[in-house]
């Protein structure tokens, strides 16, 4: 891909001035960012108690930071696309 694909007008009947995704995006990142934060905080206190399923419970957090990573990344990536 040349340098100038870039910038070429998209074919067909799209809006010359479509609405970037990236604000929703942002929004959702920082919803999983929250989500995924409280859960982990109730999965490590609840695995800590030591009753029953604690291994199901450390699991359980070991995802949500997971997923508290990927949506950091994603917040990383979607301001460098906003600077751009």
């Amino acid at each position: 891909m040349r340098a100038t694909d870039h910038h070429r007008q998209p074919p067909g009947d799209e809006p010359a001035t479509a609405r970037s995704p990236l604000r929703l995006r942002a929004v959702l990142s920082v919803i999983a960012l929250v989500w995924a934060g409280a859960a982990a905080v109730l999965f490590v206190f609840l695995g800590r108690r030591g009753e029953g399923e604690s291994a199901l419970f450390w699991g359980l957090a070991v995802v949500c930071v997971v997923i508290i990573v990927v949506a950091a990344i994603d917040l990383v990536v979607i301001a460098r696309r906003a600077r751009m």
